[in-house]
């Protein structure tokens, strides 16, 4: 690969993971239309989402079906993340 070919794949991923917002740690999550900054508690769910879902799973197996504990046709409360 030339010099050129490597300096576009080097651009190429800079901007890849600068706009990636699952992957921001930067204090501040602005948001890309309005640059308006997101409050702390929208930002901890954004950046935390597949975690949260991650818990949630691990949650709903464990109860409903390794141990019964509740039934599977149970209501399932919504987990409300602020966006």
């Amino acid at each position: 690969m030339d010099k050129a070919g490597r300096e576009h794949c080097t651009t190429q991923k800079v901007i890849i993971s600068s706009i990636n917002s699952m992957k921001y740690e930067v204090e501040d999550l602005p948001n890309i239309i309005t640059t308006a900054v997101m409050p702390a508690e929208v930002q901890n769910d954004v950046c935390n989402q597949e975690d949260i879902g991650q818990q949630k799973y691990a949650n709903f197996v464990e109860k409903r079906i390794n141990t019964n504990e509740v039934s599977i046709w149970a209501k399932i409360k919504k987990c409300q993340l602020k966006t």
